[in-house]
């Protein structure tokens, strides 16, 4: 009989080397013949993937051919998850900017897609007033190791010195939060202009 795999969800030959056609022999009295098939270890964290294993040829007479002819074989992922972080733990920001963007990425490329949940709050500056309180999820696809958070700053026109609050991940799926930073400080910096009467004398 012959041997041959295709892609199931694994690709080749990314993830294994393909094998087309390759006569398995049994000998007289043979029960059993090993075939291999083999496994490029990527380093990429990703899914459990599949390869579709076949047998062709002549069936001899009396042997069935199902479902003995086809299997699928398992590729188990042992590649470790990557963490998600910020760029930087501090961010400054000008009252009169309207929004701070804050960078959020990824410690190594994966091979699945990845999410984290992030939320503002804490600090000295007040919510509705200094900024927007904001929340949600920032995903990354497969390949993507950078994305962006905004979040609004408003203007209130008081005379203040610089005011914080923090943004803080949460709930990663795909990756872990074992590297820091995990949470950043954004300073808003006061633009408000204080004019000051200028006296000329004779």
């Amino acid at each position: 009989v012959y041997f041959s795999t295709s892609d199931g969800t694994a690709t080749a030959p990314g993830d294994y080397t393909a094998v087309t056609n390759k006569p398995i022999v049994f000998a007289p009295n043979d029960v059993s013949e090993t075939v291999t098939v083999p496994i490029i270890n990527d380093n990429l964290n990703e899914l459990n993937e599949t390869v579709n294993l076949h047998l062709s040829g002549q069936v001899p007479a009396g042997v069935p051919n199902d479902p003995g002819y086809s299997a699928t074989l398992v590729i188990i992922d042992n590649d470790p998850k990557p963490d998600v972080m910020f760029s930087s733990n501090e961010y400054t920001v000008k009252e009169d900017a309207g929004t701070v963007t804050l960078d959020v990425k990824l410690s190594a490329v994966s091979g699945r897609d990845v999410t984290v949940k992030y939320a503002t709050g804490g600090g000295s500056a007040t919510p509705g007033v200094d900024y927007e309180q904001t929340t949600g999820t920032v995903g990354f696809a497969k390949g993507e190791t950078v994305k962006s958070i905004d979040t609004v700053i408003l203007d209130d026109n008081v005379p203040a010195s610089g005011k914080t609050f923090n943004v803080e991940l949460s709930e990663p799926n795909g990756a872990t939060l074992n590297t820091p930073p995990t949470a950043a400080k954004v300073t808003i910096v006061d633009q408000l202009l204080v004019y000051l009467p200028i006296v000329l004398s004779n």
